[in-house]
């Protein structure tokens, strides 16, 4: 690869800089690249690796761990060193596959993605050494082994964080950087933190590549074009999402044809970059943002395998960034947003999230590079084209970390191979919901609303002219011109992509009619801050995703019926919406809703006091141990010897995490324990106990943490508890239910199974529960309650002595393997000198702790 001055340059200068602080006293110390996007910032950091292991006067034992944020990018950037310095001697390419080396060698070359090291989820966490010893397997190479063995080897680690502007949290620090230690750290990035910046600055280790010198030698365009008004005028009146598109278009056949005069083969891309918003639109049965692109291109003549998209779980499509590639448009939301290199993309679509404006400027720098360098035809690359419907006023950085749903994808199975239930009497409870939190029937609540717009408004049912009706909805201060419209970029040229924030903010701004796709999300998005803005308490809706559909419908059907007949919908909406974002004090819907909500409350009470009186007609059925059962991403996965389940699957993050989890190992400790299960918190896959709220006024359900089943037969149903929800009115009234449930099933198991339970705590190091019918507990204070090792002493568990008493044993096992049970008065000696007493029975007692031969019989 041919070297360009400016490369070499600060290449030379990270040279110099390791290795004049390799000898400071100090650890991570900061190197920072600070270089545009296009510059070569990979290039010239691998050719820094390569550069050091060639130094004459330097010969250090080091080794390199290149951090970055993605899979893809990790791997992406090893297969970069292979092409750029496949004769160099650098050490060995490893990836997070390699731990199994057991450490770091001089110059080998480590890439990873942070998300496997930092990653909460389970299937990430087995890179990650277990803090409890006995989780840890003897044959795997953890991260902590890796790097300990690594320095135990006398290695230095030199830290490179690529894209450092993403990458660096708190996480990272705590579970990566600390315990790597490296002697320094290099951070790569067109926009290090400034932070980041000030600390190299005190070691005078910034490294600054200018954003002309980069332009200069023709690897990334001058400037990026925005729309202007000209284009966007020249489509007056056509809907905003087609304009762009058709904008989009256009510049393509237009770049293509100038290329093509060169005689090149340059296929140029447009990306468009989707909001993530369209959940609504689906939820309504409307096209979404990817929908109404993919349509409007095939309608103007784009050819549908042209058309690429990369979303989470659809991957991009193999050759999308060769120049030649037959994609000429790829749809995307977050996947191509930063770091990934395609230089024949010259044109980005942007279309703005309805919820929040955020505009991310990393996402341009898609556009900047150049396919082809130092020839004529380069000047067709010049420039990047932006197509956007963002405000000017709305430039911010997106934030990237917390995106993507939580799917059920972990699987745990029952052991005993099937469904299986403990005991038929074993009753799972089911509490039909009265209130959720909704705006109850949807026809009652549409009555209320007709009733009092067109009491505010004056409409009546003579009214069936349209005319007639304008006049009285313009009387009251409506406007229904229908105009909906907001400033989008236009006429913007920037040349520092650095700066490109400044530059949009400082641009003009046009005014354009939202797109009809946009207009139904912003509705939507309008109600739901409706509903979350009462303040009055018969106003509140407490269940806003459930309500917001019937009062959807409500006001549509309002327009249809009533206003205005004869619009269609996306005029009801825009006038609507005029009216609603034009302040809440002087909005005339916000305040016809807000009346509509308090003249329905008495309705919505009385129809939830039907449904508690139906609701006295409920549903037990036998409890069924599944199976199977699947879990989120969101749990770890712990070792187990007794689990009913495997593997044990435990939340990550939740109140009581750690006593549960203590818990658990209290019971694996157990010899008497067969069997143990930890239940869930809701649903009907779960042992859920009806028992009535105080705290809340109402009836709801209890699930207990944990069931288990001892060898002697007992069942055992108890919940775990720590500091003060012990003492909690709602934990009392858990308890009392529980043991109620308990009496009543021992009564129905007629002695065939024992059922124990209560409230467990854990004070001075030892679990305590009880089993009161009238609970009671103060914090610091156990009396009234049991120890819970008391349950599982064979001596002392008099249950457990009663179902394994025998009366016809062998002589030979008698006083080797079995012992006789007495009665309280054979004892107590209560019987003459010369009477043997009489045994109730004999009892199993190989289990115990002591041989019965060395016993001497009475």
């Amino acid at each position: 690869m041919e070297q360009i001055p400016f490369q070499i340059e600060a290449v030379d200068k990270l040279v110099a800089n390791i290795k004049r602080l390799w000898g400071h006293r100090d650890r991570q110390i900061p190197v920072v690249l600070k270089a545009p996007t296009g510059s070569g910032k990979t290039y010239m950091t691998q050719k820094m690796i390569c550069e050091m292991a060639e130094q004459p006067d330097w010969d250090r034992e080091v080794a390199y761990v290149w951090i970055t944020f993605s899979d893809d990018l990790a791997m992406q950037s090893k297969h970069k060193f292979d092409v750029y310095f496949p004769t160099s001697k650098h050490g060995r390419l490893l990836t997070i596959e390699d731990f199994s080396l057991g450490a770091l060698q001089k110059n080998d070359v480590l890439f990873i993605n942070w998300q496997k090291l930092v990653s909460e989820k389970a299937g990430n966490r087995i890179y990650r050494r277990p803090e409890n010893p006995d989780e840890r397997h003897e044959s795997r190479v953890y991260f902590e082994d890796f790097v300990e063995n690594t320095h135990a080897n006398g290695v230095e680690i030199v830290f490179i964080i690529d894209e450092c502007h993403l990458n660096v949290t708190e996480a990272a620090n705590r579970d990566v950087i600390s315990k790597l230690d490296p002697k320094i750290c290099i951070h790569v990035s067109a926009t290090p933190p400034p932070e980041v910046m000030a600390k190299a600055a005190d070691y005078d280790s910034n490294v600054v590549i200018k954003h002309e010198d980069v332009v200069a030698q023709g690897l990334i365009k001058e400037s990026i074009v925005t729309q202007t008004k000209e284009n966007l005028d020249k489509y007056q009146g056509e809907d905003e999402d087609h304009v762009l598109l058709k904008l989009a278009i256009e510049k393509r056949r237009e770049l293509k044809a100038e290329i093509e005069t060169f005689g090149k083969n340059v296929n140029p891309l447009v990306i468009i970059q989707l909001p993530n918003d369209d959940e609504t639109l689906i939820e309504q049965g409307q096209p979404t943002k990817e929908e109404i692109t993919k349509e409007y291109l095939v309608s103007q003549g784009v050819k549908a395998n042209r058309i690429a998209s990369w979303f989470t779980g659809k991957a991009k499509p193999e050759g999308l960034e060769r120049n030649d590639s037959e994609y000429e448009y790829l749809l995307f939301k977050t996947a191509a947003g930063t770091g990934w290199d395609c230089p024949r993309a010259q044109v980005l679509v942007m279309f703005r999230d309805i919820k929040s404006e955020i505009f991310s400027t990393q996402t341009i720098g898609r556009i900047l590079r150049v396919p082809i360098m130092h020839e004529e035809v380069s000047k067709v690359f010049r420039n990047g084209y932006l197509y956007t419907n963002f405000s000017r006023k709305a430039v911010t950085e997106a934030d990237y970390g917390g995106m993507g749903n939580k799917p059920k994808t972990l699987i745990s199975y029952n052991k005993k191979g099937e469904d299986y239930i403990i005991d038929p009497n074993l009753m799972t409870d089911m509490l039909s919901r009265v209130d959720y939190g909704d705006l109850g029937k949807s026809g009652e609540f549409q009555q209320c609303l007709f009733d009092t717009f067109n009491r505010y408004f004056g409409i009546t049912d003579e009214d069936v002219f349209d005319d007639v009706v304008k006049r009285k909805l313009e009387t009251k201060g409506l406007n229904l011109k229908g105009n909906l419209a907001h400033e989008i970029v236009s006429d913007a040229q920037f040349y520092d992509y650095e700066n490109i924030g400044i530059n949009l903010k400082e641009a003009k701004g046009v005014e354009r009619e939202w797109s009809r796709s946009d207009v139904q999300k912003l509705f939507t998005f309008t109600l739901v801050e409706i509903l979350r803005s009462q303040s009055d308490n018969d106003c509140k809706v407490g269940n806003i995703v459930r309500s917001v559909p019937t009062l959807k419908s409500a006001i549509r059907l309002w327009f249809k019926y009533y206003a205005l007949k004869n619009e269609d919908e996306d005029k009801w909406y825009r006038i609507f919406l005029h009216d609603a974002l034009n302040g809440s004090a002087s909005s005339i819907f916000r305040r016809l809703i807000t009346e509509t909500l308090k003249a329905y409350h008495p309705l919505l009470e009385e129809q939830l006091r039907k449904r508690r009186e139906e609701n006295r007609k409920r549903q037990s059925v036998p409890f069924v141990l599944k199976k199977m059962y699947s879990y989120t991403e969101e749990h770890d996965e712990l070792t187990e010897q007794k689990c009913l389940l495997h593997p044990f699957l435990l939340g990550q993050y939740y109140t009581g995490r750690k006593t549960e989890e203590s818990f658990y190992k209290y019971l694996e400790g157990q010899d008497g324990i067969e069997w143990w299960f930890k239940n869930g918190d809701s649903g009907k896959d779960w042992l859920a106990i009806r028992y009535f709220s105080e705290e809340r006024n109402e009836e709801a359900l209890f699930y207990p943490d944990w069931i288990f089943k001892k060898k002697d037969g007992t069942i055992g149903i108890f919940d775990t508890k720590g500091g003060q929800t012990a003492a909690s009115k709602d934990t009392k009234n858990k308890a009392e239910a529980l043991q109620k449930r308990l009496s009543m099933l021992n009564r129905l198991a007629e002695g065939k199974i024992n059922y124990v339970g209560g409230i467990v705590i854990t004070a001075n190091g030892t679990w305590y529960y009880n089993n009161n019918e009238e609970y009671a507990y103060q914090p610091g204070s156990t009396d009234g309650w049991k120890k819970m090792q008391d349950m599982f002493d064979v001596l002392m568990d008099g249950d457990s002595l009663n179902t394994a008493i025998l009366h016809s044993i062998s002589p030979s096992d008698r006083f080797t393997r079995f012992l006789p049970l007495y009665s309280i008065q054979a004892a107590c000696g209560y019987f003459d000198k010369y009477e043997e007493p009489e045994a109730e029975g004999w009892v199993d007692v190989s289990s115990l702790p002591f041989t019965p031969n060395h016993c001497c019989p009475v």
